[in-house]
């Protein structure tokens, strides 16, 4: 996708970034997703049922999150290059 991809073509793809910056000239989006776990979802699960039974309410840990960056020339608008943190 780099040097394809446009912003317009990413925002109706993906949809607003959470964050937009400007430097340099070249315009960066930054996309934040909560990192798939399975062990830690049936940990949820088991929590979340056994604070149930006790009629206690279970409120479940922040999930690590990994940040994409995304850099599309300010020019062209083309997506020049990414990267994941």
């Amino acid at each position: 996708m780099i040097g394809i991809a446009t912003r317009a073509d990413i925002i109706q793809q993906i949809g607003p970034p959470q964050q937009t910056m400007q430097m340099d000239g070249d315009e960066f989006f930054f996309y934040s997703v909560a990192v798939n776990n399975r062990l830690a979802d049936w940990g949820d699960v088991l929590s979340s049922g056994g604070a149930g039974f006790q009629g206690k309410t279970y409120t479940p840990p922040p999930r690590p999150q990994r940040t994409y960056i995304l850099r599309f020339d300010g020019v062209t608008g083309k997506l020049k290059s990414w990267n994941v943190r």
